[in-house]
């Protein structure tokens, strides 16, 4: 059914900073750690991976690369782990931003990491650029690479942190 008159409508722009978006992708990498040797969880290098988007954007203001690099220096400030940011998924000839994961993956094998956790940061669930892209293309080019362990965090999905991050996102405009 339609809905007919005048709807109040609430764009919420972001919720990059929000504490429990932050704690609920923490939680996602911790269990993704659980699934290394134990013997390599302690050597993991955390490899964000968020999409690209054209550096025109950039130029015209859009926050979006700031916020993933907020996002992750949230996430870091209790973490012990090396990490490293890179972008997928590039279309069309314009300059994208960069390293690509692609690259960024091969770059990380040449300097002698073995074990890659991949975190499609900014992705909310599992769909074709982190279950394609990231688990299979990448795979392929991290094992050619040398990489011994490399995975894949799973998406936030239905996490219940993540649903308290959206209420509390939300909650201020009930």
């Amino acid at each position: 059914r339609l809905y007919k008159g005048n709807v109040n409508t609430v764009y919420i722009n972001s919720y990059f900073d929000n504490p429990f978006y932050v704690q609920a992708i923490n939680e996602k990498i911790d269990k993704s750690l659980g699934n290394f040797p134990e013997e390599k969880r302690n050597n993991v290098h955390l490899v964000f991976s968020a999409h690209g988007t054209p550096v025109s954007y950039l130029k015209k203001g859009d926050p979006y690369s700031g916020h993933i690099k907020k996002t992750i220096t949230a996430i870091m400030k209790n973490r012990k782990e090396n990490h490293s940011l890179c972008f997928q998924s590039k279309v069309g000839p314009a300059k994208w931003l960069e390293p690509s994961t692609n690259n960024m993956i091969k770059e990380l094998a040449a300097k002698g990491e073995k074990n890659l956790l991949i975190i499609p940061i900014s992705f909310v669930s599992d769909h074709i650029e982190t279950e394609f892209e990231l688990g299979i293309e990448y795979k392929k080019t991290a094992y050619e690479a040398g990489i011994e362990n490399y995975i894949v965090m799973e998406g936030l999905n239905d996490s219940q942190t993540f649903v308290d991050a959206l209420c509390d996102v939300v909650k201020p405009y009930l």
